[in-house]
């Protein structure tokens, strides 16, 4: 009887041991389904988030699933103050302000010299463990030295994309040179951005015969040929966009620069406009979502653009972006919902692809504002 009870006592301990073990793992599945990461937000929460956005990032019916999404498993209620961006100064001004707590500065924002975000301790260190779907970003997008600094991570690859030369196919055919915007075909047949000076300035610079790993350089672009072809560049363009190109800016033109985003309502309009590949190369970018430092001292607020940041870069919703703006997604595993051909077009996943990228450089403070005067007494 006393080895029977024994054994009795030892399955009760095993049996203990076990609901210890199961109370342990379904404790840790409901914090990292529920209220995550350890933070335990309270059910009825109100939180307002302000975004400085480029236009067509934050799009109301995204918004609306978040939020719903936000209310029914969390019973927290979300609201949005959308802004536009037009400048890359905004950023700066916002954050000096604490105007809003999430951003979308492309690459080259958080470490300019002109506009240090990073060093003036304007953007919080981004807790990547918070965010699980970062882990699906392309690995050298992850680390990239653009969006970190002393090992910290403070922006999230979200969208990339190319500063290009678009035109419609059933107007011209494809041009093989950014030089085709200073034929005299192309007079008053193409639009151009008003609002990143510097992508004006690679792009004539490239025209004017500079190598794309010179663009840097204020003394090898700044030519009596470049000046005049800059001139030509702003005087002959038919129209200009800011912020974002859009279908209705390109619509009846020949050419134009863009992100690509005009692209997609272009073609669901019958009009066949493409992205074309200049011998020359074109100016690479990836827009990102940062976090504003104020937020440290907001918890609610932090955790909701955490997850809001998470949304965004998830399959499904980087697949929706990639379709409505024609930009490729950072998350590798699109691919494994996205068309073969989308796959092939938007190079989803393809990491060499990523890596041999040309991205605009991070410019010094001289040469920025010297490129920003030399569009600007051009421009009117």
């Amino acid at each position: 009887m006393g080895l029977d009870k024994q054994v009795i006592q030892m399955v009760k301990m095993i049996n203990f041991i076990k609901l210890v073990r199961l109370l342990v793992i379904s404790l840790s599945l409901f914090l990292l389904a529920g209220n995550s990461y350890g933070y335990d937000i309270k059910p009825g929460t109100k939180v307002l988030l302000r975004m400085l956005v480029l236009e067509g990032y934050a799009p109301e019916e995204d918004r609306l699933i978040f939020q719903k999404m936000m209310l029914n498993k969390y019973r927290v209620k979300v609201e949005f103050k959308i802004d536009y961006v037009i400048g890359p100064e905004q950023f700066l001004e916002s954050l000096r302000r604490r105007s809003h707590e999430l951003l979308t500065p492309s690459h080259n924002i958080p470490k300019s010299l002109r506009w240090p975000l990073i060093k003036s301790r304007l953007l919080l260190p981004i807790q990547t463990e918070n965010i699980p779907n970062f882990k699906k970003i392309i690995p050298s997008l992850q680390q990239t030295d653009f969006l970190t600094e002393n090992g910290n991570v403070y922006a999230v690859p979200f969208l990339q994309g190319s500063y290009g030369l678009v035109y419609d196919s059933s107007l011209t055919e494809e041009p093989k040179s950014w030089k085709a915007l200073w034929e005299p075909a192309a007079i008053g047949k193409y639009a151009v951005s008003s609002g990143y000076p510097e992508v004006n300035v690679y792009i004539t610079a490239l025209a004017t015969g500079v190598d794309k790993s010179d663009v840097s350089n204020l003394d090898i672009v700044d030519t009596p040929a470049f000046r005049r072809n800059l001139a030509s560049l702003a005087n002959n363009a038919a129209r200009v966009w800011h912020g974002v190109d859009t279908a209705e800016i390109l619509s009846g033109l020949a050419y134009s620069t863009s992100w690509g985003f005009a692209l997609a309502d272009l073609n669901a309009d019958g009009r066949p406009w493409k992205m074309a590949d200049p011998i020359e190369g074109s100016p690479a970018w990836v827009n990102t979502w940062a976090l504003a430092a104020h937020l440290k001292n907001s918890p609610d607020q932090l955790w909701v653009a955490e997850k809001w940041i998470n949304f965004v870069i998830s399959d499904v919703t980087q697949l929706s972006y990639m379709r409505r703006l024609g930009a490729s997604p950072t998350n590798a595993n699109v691919a494994k919902i996205a068309t073969a051909s989308e796959t092939r077009d938007f190079h989803i996943g393809d990491t060499k692809h990523f890596d041999d990228l040309w991205f605009w450089p991070i410019l010094s403070s001289k040469t920025q504002f010297a490129y920003d005067n030399m569009w600007r007494e051009v421009f009117h």
